[in-house]
């Protein structure tokens, strides 16, 4: 059986509530990880932990939020690391998780031996590209191994249900504090993350879990909303674009339209390339 840990802070017990239910209707043995809340975490601890991972200024601006996710995926890391498990499960607390999950999670004989991590989730509206043929099969579902996205905002979004090696979290670990982004930038987005492209990444499709953000069409039926706060948009640019063109359209082309057809453009591009979404299934 390979071990589970929920991410769960202190000030939200239903969530973990949520997910006790979930694991116990499934006969599946957990432990609960305490998250770090990022909005307890005193203002010089936040800007040396900002000045010390300079890099998230590629895709955005580290929030205590942000900081919170990542310490707390962090510990878990460490804990692979030192563990004699040659894996471990990682769930954030606001997962929606499939009746099938006690499956891939009794046994790790199915794992490929140079998986550093296998994605259990779905990437929600993200697109990603997968290997054209899935290496294994899951039942109903397919095995598929992630390839290296060349576009910043195409890849495998989320860190809310995933499958660690114990190699991969020693990797992470010994890792320099600076070529840190966003946590799930960190672990899949090769575009901006020196350590993505270092590991082997495979999804499953259909996803076993879906956060429950991304699970609902109409948003007023959410049910756990992001704990992750944004960064104030209206004092400075969220994210960076090394894109001129697009920077330029967006600019001054939005008004009649030029940056909406760039848009369109680029979307069949990512489509033309095999960019998919992977979905979920109960």
């Amino acid at each position: 059986m390979i071990k589970s840990y929920i991410i769960n802070m202190e000030r939200n017990p239903e969530r973990m509530d949520s997910m006790i239910k979930q694991f116990r209707a499934l006969d599946l043995p957990y432990q609960r990880h305490v998250a770090i809340d990022g909005q307890k975490v005193s203002d010089d601890d936040f800007e040396a932990f900002a000045k010390a991972r300079p890099r998230v200024r590629a895709v955005g601006k580290w929030t205590k939020g942000k900081m919170g996710c990542n310490l707390s995926h962090r510990g878990l890391w460490k804990i692979a690391a030192q563990s004699s498990d040659p894996y471990i499960a990682i769930f954030e607390d606001d997962a929606i998780i499939s009746d099938e999950m006690k499956t891939a999670l009794e046994t790790s004989s199915w794992i490929p031996q140079d998986a550093d991590i296998i994605r259990l989730e779905s990437t929600a509206w993200m697109k990603c590209l997968l290997s054209k043929n899935p290496v294994q099969t899951l039942g109903e579902r397919k095995l598929h191994k992630i390839r290296p996205n060349t576009h910043r905002n195409t890849f495998p979004m989320g860190a809310g249900a995933y499958i660690l090696s114990r190699d991969a979290a020693r990797k992470l670990i010994e890792a320099p504090l600076d070529v840190f982004v966003y946590t799930d930038r960190s672990l899949f987005d090769c575009a901006s993350s020196s350590i993505a492209k270092s590991f082997n990444i495979y999804q499953v499709t259909p996803a076993y879990c879906i956060q429950d953000k991304f699970y609902h069409e109409n948003e007023d039926d959410i049910v756990f909303k992001s704990n992750i706060e944004k960064g104030d948009e209206s004092k400075e640019q969220l994210y960076v674009s090394g894109n001129k063109v697009k920077a330029f359209l967006r600019k001054y082309g939005s008004k009649i339209g030029l940056f909406q057809v760039f848009n369109f453009a680029r979307r069949i591009l990512y489509y033309l390339e095999g960019y998919r979404v992977v979905p979920f299934k109960l």
